[in-house]
């Protein structure tokens, strides 16, 4: 069922270029992507306006990536499975229950 829910979590380009242009800015002078929280960029401390162009940011977005390839394997890693609620559940009554064990001598 994971994989069911991963092949339809991928998301078509566009959607992808306005994800990143809704939290995501360019600085216009060092060209480095910050998030809208911060006022100034955080590279070059650039307190001026951002730019903020869906394909200006995919492009930074694009280099970023390209240069450590290894925040998209980070990024594209698939989360912990939790354990399941019953499994949960014994594993709690099977700690109420064990014996505790005397380590005095």
């Amino acid at each position: 069922m994971v994989n069911w829910f991963a092949n339809r979590l991928q998301f078509p380009r566009e959607g992808r270029q306005s994800m990143a242009a809704d939290h995501l800015k360019r600085c216009p002078l060092c060209g480095a992507l910050n998030s809208l929280r911060n006022c100034e960029c955080f590279v070059c401390r650039w307190q001026g306006s951002f730019d903020h162009d869906p394909d200006s940011i995919d492009a930074g977005l694009t280099d970023l990536l390209d240069r450590c390839p290894e925040l998209a394997n980070a990024m594209s890693a698939a989360p912990v499975p939790r354990r399941p609620f019953k499994r949960t559940l014994f594993h709690w009554f099977g700690f109420l229950l064990r014996k505790r064990v005397d380590y005095r001598t």
